[in-house]
């Protein structure tokens, strides 16, 4: 759209934006692995822009339709000019975008990987004024490009790779804290606070230092896969503890274990006098990773 105003007999009512998409065929060389050359799809695009000037409110509008059309003008602009200068400054939390349709339109011009932006400004020596806030907008193009244009490909590439690893960490945290068929499963909770525990080596002369648990076949058991790597059914975790004893120093508890059964068996629980336990640590990579991904 265009119009006759103060400045120009045809002026510009209005943005005009054209979109250029390219896509071209690239052929790569054969390799070792690659006997034939083989070629990829590469796209592009292109946007040509014309920007309406800026027109300051009740000196340049010839009518009431015209001053309607520089408040619209006016507010995209400002909104570009927000959006560039958010992005020229470096500290920016939040790019408004979508404060226009100009600016949503033109994001990936101004932001996307190995983008390029070329600015022709118009200006008029008789015109000190609009003349120099014209070339104050377009010097926040050129700090644009050069505090950040360049490094936006190579900040992407950084952030894929980044976020690769971290999946890759939690998968693997993931992955070790159910442990196999053999070692123990742990979790983010018992890791933080062990709760696993096992018979002591002298376990049955802990019985027979009191008299409140007897001693079971079902304890020799699991006294005798005690520290076997490939039996973890002798590891349980405390889920109940007892005082039976307040008078003494320390007083005496006993503590209620479950063992996980194996092979979709029932749980097996079991009553142990608590000097007759010792707590089994989590393994420090675990402990480490888990740290790593908090922080």
């Amino acid at each position: 759209m265009v119009g006759k105003t103060v400045f120009n007999p045809r002026s510009s009512r209005s943005h005009a934006v054209v979109m250029l998409h390219l896509c071209w065929s690239q052929s790569t060389a054969s390799s070792r692995l690659r006997s034939a050359p083989t070629s990829k799809m590469v796209e592009t695009r292109v946007y040509l822009v014309d920007l309406a000037g800026s027109e300051r409110a009740g000196l340049h509008a010839l009518g009431p339709d015209q001053l309607k059309e520089g408040e619209h003008i006016n507010l995209s602009l400002s909104a570009l000019g927000r959006v560039v200068g958010a992005l020229a400054g470096g500290k920016c939390e939040h790019v408004p975008y979508r404060d226009s349709a100009l600016t949503w339109l033109l994001k990936d011009a101004i932001t996307g990987s190995s983008a390029r932006v070329c600015m022709v400004a118009a200006v008029h020596p008789a015109h000190a004024v609009e003349t120099a806030s014209t070339l104050r907008y377009a010097r926040q193009y050129s700090a644009l490009q050069s505090s950040g244009g360049g490094h936006v490909s190579i900040m992407s590439s950084q952030v894929r790779d980044l976020t690769r690893k971290v999946d890759s960490l939690k998968h693997n945290f993931e992955k070790a804290l159910q442990g196999d068929e053999y070692s123990i499963a742990w979790t983010r909770e018992s890791l933080q606070g062990s709760v696993h525990c096992q018979p002591k080596s002298n376990c049955k002369q802990c019985f027979d230092m009191q008299s409140h648990i007897s001693w079971s076949q079902a304890h020799a058991s699991k006294a005798a896969v005690r520290g076997q790597r490939r039996d973890r059914s002798g590891v349980g975790y405390i889920t109940k503890e007892s005082i039976i004893n307040p008078d003494s120093d320390p007083p005496e508890k006993e503590c209620e274990v479950t063992f996980e059964g194996r092979h979709g068996r029932p749980n097996i629980v079991l009553w142990y006098p608590e000097m007759a336990l010792e707590m089994v640590k989590p393994p420090p990579p675990l402990v480490d990773a888990m740290r790593k991904l908090d922080d």
